[in-house]
């Protein structure tokens, strides 16, 4: 699931996922904004072992157009481009 409320001056973006299996020890998963043809990576989660649960938020500019969500396996954090499968992906409509 995730959940996008518009504030003034930018969107606050919650993400809660379940079901997902369990990333290696050095990894994580990303939520990317899709915008255009480019991807940006707005926070990175990990989920538990137990029901594969994870959640997160995101502050994002007002000003920034965006189409979908995504969410990769990412082989390790804070990396600038997705390099790991898209796991989940939302269609959003232009916000």
């Amino acid at each position: 699931m995730a959940w996008i409320v518009r504030q003034n001056r930018h969107y606050d973006l919650m993400v809660y996922v379940r079901d997902l299996p369990q990333q290696s020890p050095w990894g994580c998963y990303d939520v990317w904004v899709v915008s255009g043809s480019k991807q940006y990576s707005v926070a990175e989660f990990t989920v538990t072992g137990g029901g594969g649960v994870g959640a997160v938020s995101a502050v994002i500019p007002s000003d920034m157009q965006f189409s979908a969500i995504e969410i990769t396996l990412e082989p390790q954090w804070n990396d600038p481009f997705p390099r790991g499968p898209q796991v989940l992906h939302a269609h959003i409509g232009s916000v």
